[in-house]
C-alpha cells in the first residue's frame, strides 16, 4: 500500500498540484464572470411589477391644495407627498445615525410649504378617518415629535373642515 501512495504523490509533485488549483480558480472565475453577463441571471428573471397611481392627491386632498395655492402668496412652493428624508436630516452619528434615519425614511407628510430659495417652512397633515386608529395616531405622535426637534411646524387639518379658515390660519404662520 505504501507503494500506491509513493507512485501516486510521486506523479502529483507541486508545480502540478499548483498547476490545476490555477486551472480550476481560473474556471471558476470565468463562469462567474459569464453569470454577470447572462440574461438568465436570477435578477432578469425577476418580473418587476409596477404600474401609475391613478392620480397622486385624493379628491380631499387636491382640494385642500387649491386652497393653500389660491391663498399662500406669491413666491411660495407647495410640495404634494413629500418624503420627510428628503427635507429633514438626523445630527445623530455612529450607529445612532441609522436608526434616527431610518425612522424618518418611509415617512411622508401630505404638503411642504418652502420660501422661494426652496427652505422648508411648514409642514402639513391632511388627516381623514384613518387616523383614528391606534396606530396611525403613534405614527402622528412620533412625526410631531420629530418635527418639533427639527423645529419646523407640523400643521395638522381634519378632513370635513372647512379649508379656508384652516388654509388663512397656515398663511399667518408663514
Amino acid at each position: 500500500m505504501s507503494t500506491f501512495f509513493s507512485s501516486f504523490f510521486s506523479v502529483f509533485t507541486l508545480p502540478v498540484v499548483l498547476s490545476l488549483v490555477g486551472i480550476f480558480v481560473l474556471l471558476g472565475i470565468i463562469a462567474f464572470i459569464k453569470s454577470l453577463n447572462s440574461d438568465e441571471s436570477p435578477k432578469a428573471k425577476v418580473e418587476l411589477q409596477y404600474r401609475k397611481r391613478p392620480v397622486v392627491l385624493d379628491k380631499r386632498e387636491a382640494a385642500f391644495f387649491y386652497e393653500l395655492k389660491k391663498q399662500l402668496p406669491e413666491g411660495y412652493n407647495i410640495f404634494p407627498k413629500m418624503r420627510i428624508a428628503d427635507f429633514l436630516e438626523t445630527t445623530a452619528t455612529g450607529r445612532d445615525y441609522y436608526k434616527q434615519r431610518n425612522k424618518i425614511l418611509p415617512k411622508h407628510v401630505d404638503f411642504l410649504i418652502c420660501d422661494q430659495y426652496f427652505k422648508p417652512l411648514l409642514a402639513i397633515e391632511v388627516n381623514g378617518s384613518s387616523h383614528r386608529q391606534e396606530k396611525v395616531q403613534v405614527n402622528d405622535a412620533l412625526k410631531k415629535e420629530i418635527f418639533e426637534a427639527a423645529e419646523i411646524p407640523l400643521k395638522t387639518v381634519t378632513v370635513g373642515t372647512d379649508f379656508v379658515p384652516a388654509v388663512q390660519e397656515i398663511v399667518k404662520i408663514i
